[in-house]
């Protein structure tokens, strides 16, 4: 992951025009509670989490309460990450034979997504864990759950 951000947390915007084109990253974290999820997590029972060298660093200004129910999305690596680049590169690059061939979301992940197998274990993942899937991904880059404060900040050591 250390290749993927720098110090200060931030990563090219190139590494990420398939999944949030303009938004903010913070290491792996999202500034909309989005943590990364390893491929390899999937087959070990305690999945590992990679966080942003931001959070060591942040203040907490208030405590929330531990009861209150929140969203986390869950982003999953793209099995070809060099190839979606490419592509998106040249679907938007005029004079080039794919340029505005744009790919459907189906299409996207029979490509470059997750694979179902590795989607299919992290619902199972966080299911076992208490969590709901509150939205899936039809690209399989992204899964979308909820639980409470206290669920996250066990599952996730914070």
């Amino acid at each position: 992951m250390e290749k993927l951000f720098n110090k200060d947390g931030w990563a090219p915007s190139s590494r990420f025009t398939s999944i949030s084109a303009g938004w903010r990253y913070l290491g792996p974290i999202v500034l909309a509670s989005t943590f990364i999820v390893q491929g390899e997590a999937l087959a070990q029972k305690e999945p590992s989490v990679d966080l942003s060298p931001l959070v060591a660093k942040a203040t907490v200004t208030s405590h929330t309460d531990s009861t209150k129910e929140i969203s986390v999305v869950l982003v999953l690596p793209l099995r070809d990450l060099q190839g979606a680049i490419d592509h998106a590169a040249r679907v938007n690059t005029p004079n080039d034979p794919q340029f505005g061939k744009y790919l459907t979301p189906t299409e996207f992940a029979a490509t470059y997504g997750a694979s179902q197998a590795d989607y299919n274990s992290l619902q199972s993942w966080a299911k076992n864990n208490g969590l709901k899937v509150a939205q899936r991904s039809m690209s399989r880059t992204t899964l979308t759950v909820r639980g409470t404060v206290t669920q996250f900040e066990a599952l996730f050591n914070t």
